[in-house]
């Protein structure tokens, strides 16, 4: 039972981590985007769509390893 609280701690923190600096860095940008800004927007992107599909994981895996009540 600790195991899998364990594991979807790590899964949920990993996910706020990367969404936290995905905020982060598009708070910081600056108003005119030159190529290296228009890349680090692709990669925050890409960072936060990851962080949401680690959520989406660790949901499906509680889920599946949490037996049901009815």
């Amino acid at each position: 039972m600790i195991k899998k609280f364990v594991g979807t701690i790590s899964v949920a923190m990993i996910a706020s981590t990367l969404l936290g600096g995905a905020i982060l860095a598009t708070l910081s940008a600056c108003e005119q985007q030159g190529p290296a800004e228009t890349a680090g927007a692709k990669i925050d992107n890409a960072v936060e769509k990851a962080g949401e599909q680690m959520e989406k994981a660790g949901d499906s895996i509680r889920d599946a390893t949490t037996p049901s009540n009815n």
